[in-house]
């Protein structure tokens, strides 16, 4: 139960902040390797204490486990891949505009260059652009 308890707040950060994901590649090999290492790290603590770090983990044997921990690996990364398709849908621009979201631009100018608004269209914030100028 602990674990899904931050749902409804991952739930309300998907809503209000857009995430900027990178390549599909580098996030799934990203996932990949935090997975990695926490397996890793649950058989050092397991051959450090003797107890594993979940008790299920003691009623199967070592051939289930690989596979147990592969699975979950695979799990981890399509619950990536939801999460990227979910964000992308709920920010496409296209669908923000026409619901009257406002969209929220994450366009990195640098530290020398200025932020300036387009604010030739409507003043509605859903049709203000942001564009870096020299």
């Amino acid at each position: 139960m602990k674990h899904t308890t931050v749902l409804p707040f991952i739930i309300i950060e998907m809503r209000t902040t857009h995430h900027r994901y990178p390549s599909r590649t580098c996030g799934l090999f990203a996932v990949c390797m935090f997975a990695v290492g926490y397996v890793v790290w649950m058989c050092w603590v397991h051959s450090m204490t003797g107890v594993w770090v979940y008790p299920l983990l003691e009623h199967i044997g070592p051939t289930a486990r690989i596979l147990f921990f592969i699975c979950l690996t695979a799990l981890i990364s399509v619950y990536y891949v939801l999460g990227e398709i979910l964000n992308n849908y709920i920010w496409d621009s296209s669908k923000t505009q026409s619901s009257g979201m406002r969209v929220h631009d994450a366009a990195y100018c640098g530290t020398r260059r200025k932020v300036t608004r387009d604010v030739s269209g409507p003043t509605d914030p859903v049709f203000t652009k942001r564009t870096c100028k020299d």
